[in-house]
């Protein structure tokens, strides 16, 4: 009796999840509003969330719409199109889920698609009249709650609801993130932002808990917000909380993903531990990743095919080939796993490989010598950007006129620079801070008198502001207190001197 009751729900889960349809809208924008830094993996995030939504979340190809870089208007005409397919099912007696997902920039009030802009409002109201019965949106962005503080949302991993994957049910899920007053995050280490990559992570098998082959949107919350708080506070930028809000009627479970027909399982045996990411064949696409204890279950549902698995160790990494064969189970072995090579964290908006932005500036200069004069410059310089840390390098020439006890000459001054400095990102600048080494080489053209040189070296403390005015173009304006050591009638002496700069330059 227990058997035929245990095959007929079977049977009727079965029937409910192959009438109903599930439809998703992807959105990838690395760039945002002309100010800011494009992001590195907006659209591979989109990328990643596809391929898992067609793996394990029982999402045909004919039913993703997926855009990269859009418009606002084209993805109000992608938004019509979804909806047109959720008519017909309406149409066919089908019910259906749909999921909209987001990766870019945002301002804590819209979504930033390049110089244009979707409110955040525009999103909610289509959510809510679309013909879906549930509605999924999953927003990564920089001060993404706002999308869902309206409708009460809250930053925490409670997620005290179930929802049920069947026509009784309907409602509206959000989740973000990141509140709305903090920055989301990227890893060059994942390739990708902290949040999706958990999110993906967890549809492939990672928040299964109760290892029954199917990831329900409460375990899939739970574990894409604790990774994503554990992540983040190895981070410089500060700790990123994921916030939820939804209005929902039903019972039981919602299942986001389920091993399919097609998967394979790479399975971690209850003797490993540590983190492990799966990655394509060719190691270049990240799939999961998954953070194993000792005695714990895990497994991961994939596409039949061959991966690369990576181990992170205290000091390296470690890699193996997976081989997973359709409906196979591979189980990782310690043995087949060798030493391989390195990554990091920093905010969203900031370029992980190095960055270079070349520019022309206008430098003053005083204080020197009380018989000099200012010293008006002009010079090129080269800044290099890696995570929060800039080095500008710069090389400048200036004249100036000395006084000295009624000796009048002219005075040309070389300076060569390198200033490594911290930066802290905000909304429209930058701010910058660190110190600052050189020499300069003092031409002294006293006519009758000859021509003299003298070089000094310094060393002194630099802050800056770094505006981004469109794209590639910026502004860098720095101050310097520098402290000269030379040699003056054969004594060597320190002087002060304050410095301005006021830069252009592309970045390339």
């Amino acid at each position: 009796m227990r058997i035929a009751l245990l095959a007929g729900l079977l049977a009727l889960t079965m029937t409910a999840q192959a009438a109903e349809l599930r439809v998703a809208l992807l959105v990838g924008a690395n760039r945002g509003a002309p100010h800011r830094r494009p992001l590195q993996f907006a659209v591979e995030d989109v990328r990643r969330m596809e391929q898992a939504l067609l793996a394990v979340g029982g999402f045909e190809p004919d039913a993703i719409r997926r855009l990269d870089e859009p418009s606002a208007d084209e993805l109000r005409q992608a938004m019509a199109s979804v909806d047109s397919l959720l008519e017909r099912a309406e149409a066919d007696g089908r019910s259906a889920l749909l999921l909209f997902y987001y990766s870019g920039h945002a301002d804590g009030v819209a979504l930033e698609l390049g110089e244009d802009r979707m409110p955040f409002g525009d999103i909610r109201s289509w959510l809510e009249k679309s013909g879906a019965r549930i509605r999924v949106a999953v927003v990564d962005s920089c001060h993404s709650g706002g999308v869902a503080e309206v409708k009460g949302g809250r930053p925490g991993a409670e997620f005290d609801v179930s929802l049920a994957a069947n026509v009784d049910s309907e409602g509206t899920v959000i989740l973000t993130s990141s509140t709305s007053g903090e920055k989301a995050l990227e890893s060059e280490e994942v390739r990708g932002a902290f949040f999706t990559h958990h999110f993906v992570s967890a549809l492939y098998g990672a928040a299964d808990a109760d290892q029954d082959g199917a990831v329900t949107l409460e375990e899939a919350w739970r574990y894409t917000y604790r990774r994503t708080l554990a992540s983040s506070a190895t981070t410089t930028s500060g700790i990123q909380h994921p916030t939820f809000s939804y209005r929902l009627e039903g019972r039981g479970e919602l299942v986001l993903a389920r091993r399919g027909d097609a998967s394979g399982i790479v399975e971690f045996p209850d003797g490993m531990e540590g983190r492990f990411f799966l990655l394509d064949g060719k190691g270049e696409a990240m799939l999961a990743e998954v953070s194993k204890e000792r005695g714990a279950p895990s497994r991961l549902a994939v596409p039949a095919g061959t991966y690369r698995l990576l181990q992170r160790l205290a000091d390296g990494l470690r890699a193996a080939t997976v081989a997973v064969g359709k409906g196979e189970v591979h189980v990782v072995s310690e043995d087949r796993f060798v030493r391989v090579a390195e990554g990091s964290g920093w905010s969203r908006g900031w370029l992980f490989h190095p960055s270079r932005t070349v520019g022309l500036f206008y430098s003053l200069s005083g204080w020197m010598m009380p018989e000099m004069g200012a010293i008006h410059g002009v010079g090129l310089g080269l800044s290099m950007r890696t995570g929060p840390l800039t080095t500008l390098v710069d090389c400048s020439w200036g004249p100036a006129d000395v006084n000295d006890g009624g000796l009048v000459y002219s005075m040309d001054t070389l300076s060569a620079n390198v200033a490594p400095m911290f930066r802290l990102e905000l909304s429209r600048l930058d701010l910058l801070g660190g110190v600052v080494a050189g020499t300069r080489v003092l031409l002294q053209d006293t006519g009758p008198g000859g021509r003299y040189a003298t070089a000094t070296f310094l060393a002194g403390a630099i802050a800056g502001i770094d505006l981004v005015l469109i794209d590639r173009l910026s502004v860098l304006m720095t101050w310097e207190l520098d402290a000269d050591t030379m040699k003056l009638n054969d004594v060597w002496t320190v002087r002060l001197s304050p410095r301005a700069k006021l830069g252009v330059g592309v970045r390339f």
